[in-house]
């Protein structure tokens, strides 16, 4: 378990910072400064389970790539910029997508429905999720971020709604490592990929 002193500045945590640790938990202090939290923080560490975002908590880059083992990210319920809802982190207002947890509530068949009104998937969101076989994306996502699907080995399928997608931008290596996924029928308004 990580802890730090009543009354911390904490400002940042860098670039893989308990990489390859032991660490179990986190909580991230309450700090007079906004704090920004680094790409890859927790890259294999097996035995991260639960980490807790304060209220100074701002910003958030690929965080929790390679957590295998995350199960719980809990939120501050004064943080103004992430929320959690069910089995992902969000943005505040729910557009933006920054991650999906190990324990996924994907159904029987292995289906996951990103949500309505989702605008965003986020910087390696559904990084590593094997148990993914079919993912749904709705009209509303606009942006589909950098690893976003990397390494997701057993996805198949990826459904678009074509008619109304206002999917406009995919970013590189967005579905790097996806080697079963065969063949996928991008929307009419993607104009970069």
């Amino acid at each position: 378990e990580i802890t730090f002193a009543e009354g911390s500045h904490l400002k940042e945590i860098k670039n893989y910072a308990f990489r390859q640790t032991g660490v179990s938990e986190l909580e991230l202090p309450e700090s007079t400064n906004n704090i920004t939290l680094g790409t890859d923080l927790f890259q294999y560490c097996p035995n991260l389970e639960e980490v807790y975002l304060s209220s100074s908590v701002t910003s958030i880059n690929d965080t929790f790539g390679h957590c295998g083992s995350l199960q719980r990210v809990i939120v501050d319920e004064n943080n103004q910029n992430f929320k959690v809802d069910g089995n992902a982190l969000y943005n505040q207002n729910k557009t933006a997508i920054q991650y999906l947890f190990e324990s996924a509530n994907v159904d029987e068949e292995g289906v996951y429905r990103i949500a309505d009104g989702v605008t965003e998937i986020g910087t390696a969101a559904f990084r590593g999720q094997v148990d993914i076989k079919k993912l749904i994306i709705p009209a509303s996502v606009s942006k589909i971020g950098k690893y976003a699907f990397r390494y997701c080995v057993n996805l198949e399928e990826i459904e678009f709604d074509l008619a109304d997608s206002q999917l406009s931008e995919i970013a590189e290596s967005a579905f790097e490592g996806c080697s079963s996924l065969k063949s996928v029928k991008l929307p009419v308004a993607v104009k970069t990929l």
